[in-house]
Parts: C-alpha cells; sequence; structure tokens
C-alpha cells in the first residue's frame, strides 16, 4: 500500500518536472522582449505563466499539493524542498503529512516563543541541549539550521522519557510520532533528504512559489 502511495505521488512529481521542462523550452523560442521582462522581474512572470501551462500537465491534484507545501513553508519558515524531504520520512515512519505539518508549525510558534519572550516549552529543552538560537556573529538562526542542531540534541539525550519529553517541548504531540524523523541527528534529516532526491521527490522552492503565485 505504502509503495502504491509512492508511486503515485513520484509519478506527479514527475509530471510537474515534465511540464515545467517542456514550458522551458517553449519559452526559449519567445521574443527577446519577453526575455528582457522577464529579467526585470526575477523570472517570475513568465514563472507564472509556465505554471498555467503545467496546471494543465500535472492535474490539480498534485498541484494542490505543491501549493499546500509552499503555504507551509511559508507559515513554518522552512525551506519547501525540507518539507518536501520531511514528509516523505514522516510517512515511512508510521505518520502522516499532517502530523508533520503540525509539529512544523508547533516547532515555529515554540521557537518564536522563546525569541520574543524569553520563555515557552521549548526553553527548558534548548538550554539542556546547549543550543541557541543565534549564531557567534549574534545573527538569528533560520529555522532550518536550529531544527538540525535539536535533532543532534534528541539523538544525544541518554533516556526515552527524557527524548519524549523535548519532542512534545518542540513539537507538541504529533512530535512523538515522528521521533525516526527528527530523533536520529543531523545524519537522520540528511538521509532523508538523499532518499528524497534519488526518489525524484523534490521540487524546486522557485518552482513551488510560481504554483502558489498561480494559485493565488
Amino acid at each position: 500500500m505504502a509503495q502504491t502511495k509512492y508511486k503515485l505521488v513520484i509519478e506527479a512529481v514527475n509530471r510537474t518536472k515534465k511540464a515545467f521542462a517542456a514550458v522551458k523550452g517553449g519559452l526559449g523560442k519567445i521574443g527577446g522582449a519577453a526575455k528582457s521582462a522577464a529579467k526585470v522581474v526575477g523570472g517570475i512572470g513568465l514563472a507564472v505563466a509556465a505554471v498555467a501551462v503545467a496546471f494543465v500537465a500535472m492535474g490539480k491534484k498534485a498541484f494542490d499539493a505543491l501549493d499546500s507545501i509552499g503555504k507551509t513553508a511559508s507559515r513554518t519558515g522552512f525551506a519547501a524542498e525540507s518539507l518536501q524531504a520531511f514528509r516523505l520520512a514522516a510517512v515511512e515512519s508510521g505518520g502522516t503529512v499532517e502530523d508533520l505539518n503540525k509539529a512544523m508549525e508547533k516547532f515555529s510558534k515554540n521557537i518564536g516563543d522563546v525569541l520574543v519572550k524569553g520563555t515557552g516549552e521549548a526553553t527548558y529543552a534548548l538550554d539542556r541541549m546547549g543550543v541557541s538560537l543565534f549564531n557567534s556573529s549574534g545573527v538569528l538562526k533560520s529555522n532550518d539550521q536550529i531544527l538540525r542542531e535539536v535533532s543532534d540534541g534528541l539523538k544525544n539525550m541518554g533516556s526515552e522519557a527524557e527524548k519524549n519529553s523535548a519532542l512534545m517541548a518542540f513539537f507538541g504531540k504529533a512530535g512523538t510520532k515522528l521521533n525516526q524523523v527528527f530523533a536520529e541527528g543531523v545524519e537522520g534529516l540528511d538521509r532523508w533528504v538523499t532518499k528524497a532526491e534519488e526518489m525524484g521527490f523534490i521540487v524546486s522552492g522557485t518552482a513551488i512559489k510560481a504554483v502558489e503565485a498561480f494559485n493565488d
């Protein structure tokens, strides 16, 4: 059953990539004026036009799935590419995409509470791990970077009870279902990203932003 789900998802993603590739080839034939316009707006205008064609090729459900990834990335501050890999990880670990989304949103909120209020559910866990929200130059780290450090911290915790408590503190109830995703350290996260890439599961953040712009 799981293999069937992956096959359907991968086929949808592959159709997406082929559609964008076909559109990109077609855009190569347009006039110089349109190309100049693309440079002015960073290619976004033509990307949205490309999405309109891709919409027909890939089907609305797959299209909406990409739009959902983009909106989750915007809400949580995580890279769209990372979220796609973590969604795969969640499903393979016995969780769901909804579990993953809830966990990411809770993580973002809890980190925000620590940053703004200096308190919150994640405060003790961050202190226990020795994880700072700022780098050595005083610049706020990205959520992706904080997650990587938290993942290493979870891996190094001595007991399952302590690990589950930290998972709850960072990710809420959904986090306890995703122990295999987040509690195996940076190496574990990177393995999921590599696997997702090898399966052709990753659609670029740029393409996803174009999907969002078209849907909106």
